[in-house]
C-alpha cells in the first residue's frame, strides 16, 4: 500500500495539538498549508491537513489500478491508528470534498462534523466522467493536455468569435496554457475518479451520527447552487452557508468569518 501511492499522500500537515482532530483535503492546485491558519481559529484541535491521493507511478494512472479505493481506506485508517485518532471532523474544498464523502461512508462510526466548501463530485458531470472513466477517454485527456492544447486553444477562440461558446471559457484556456497546470489537472482528476461518493450510502450511514454545514463562494463559476441539490436532496437539514468570495479564496473567507 505504501508503495502503491506516493510518500506525501498520508503524511499530512499538522498544524496545533489540540485534543480534537480535524482532517482537511485541499482543492485543486492547492497545497495541505492553505489550511495553516485553521487553527488559530479552533485552538483546542488538531488540523491534519491532507494532500490529495496520488500515485507512486504516475504513468499507471492512464490505466484501472485495482483496489485503488480499498488501498487508500487501509493508508487512512493506518494514519487514524498512528495518531492515535478515533473520532475527527472533516473540512473539504472543492474536488478534495469527493475524496472527503468518500471516506465519510467506511469512517462514519468516527466523523462527527462534515464542512464542505464549494464541494465538487456531488453532481456528475459527463465531461469529468468521459474523460476518466473509459479508457479512451483518459488517452484523449491525456493527448489533449500533453500533445494538441494549441488547437484547443484555437478552437476555443474561433468558438468564441462565432459566439458559440461563452467568452468566459477563454480564461479557463488561458489558465491552462502553462504545462505544469495541464499535467496537474491530468493526475488530479485521474487519481480522483476512484472516490465517487454515494450520497444515499452516505445518509444511512450519517443519519443521527454526523452534522453537514455547506458553504458556497457567492462569487463562483466552478461550483454553483445547481451542483449542490444533490447534496441538499439527500441531507434537508445541512446548514448552509454563502460567503462574499470566489472560488479560489472560499477556504480563507470561511476560516477568517470563523468566530
Amino acid at each position: 500500500m505504501l508503495n502503491f501511492f506516493d510518500t506525501n499522500s498520508f503524511r499530512p500537515l499538522v498544524f496545533g495539538s489540540g485534543e480534537r482532530a480535524i482532517v482537511c483535503f485541499h482543492g485543486f492546485g492547492q497545497s495541505p498549508k492553505v489550511y495553516s491558519s485553521l487553527f488559530g481559529k479552533k485552538r483546542h484541535c488538531t488540523v491534519y491537513s491532507f494532500y490529495l491521493p496520488n500515485l507512486s507511478n504516475p504513468q499507471s494512472l492512464i490505466y484501472q489500478q485495482p483496489n485503488y479505493f480499498e488501498k487508500y481506506i487501509e493508508g487512512f485508517q493506518a494514519f487514524l491508528v498512528n495518531h492515535s485518532i478515533g473520532q475527527f471532523e472533516i473540512v473539504a474544498f472543492s474536488i478534495g470534498a469527493k475524496v472527503a464523502l468518500s471516506l465519510a461512508v467506511p469512517f462514519s462510526e468516527q466523523i462527527s462534523h462534515i464542512t464542505l466548501l464549494a464541494p465538487d463530485g456531488v453532481a456528475k458531470r459527463p465531461v469529468y466522467q468521459l474523460a476518466t472513466n473509459t479508457l479512451l477517454g483518459r488517452v484523449l485527456f491525456k493527448a489533449v493536455t500533453q500533445h494538441f492544447y494549441p488547437i484547443v486553444q484555437y478552437s476555443v477562440a474561433v468558438g468564441v468569435g462565432l459566439r458559440l461558446v461563452p467568452r468566459s471559457l477563454l480564461r479557463v484556456i488561458s489558465y491552462y496554457a502553462n504545462p505544469t497546470r495541464r499535467i496537474l489537472i491530468f493526475t488530479t482528476w485521474l487519481n480522483c475518479r476512484y472516490f465517487s461518493p454515494n450520497l444515499a450510502v452516505l445518509k444511512s450511514k450519517l443519519s443521527g451520527k454526523a452534522t453537514l454545514e455547506l458553504v458556497l463562494a457567492s462569487t463562483d463559476n466552478l461550483i454553483k447552487p445547481k451542483h449542490v441539490k444533490p447534496l441538499e436532496d439527500f441531507f434537508p437539514s445541512t446548514e448552509q452557508k454563502i460567503l462574499p468570495t470566489t472560488h479560489e479564496k472560499l477556504i480563507l473567507a470561511w476560516i477568517n468569518a470563523i468566530k
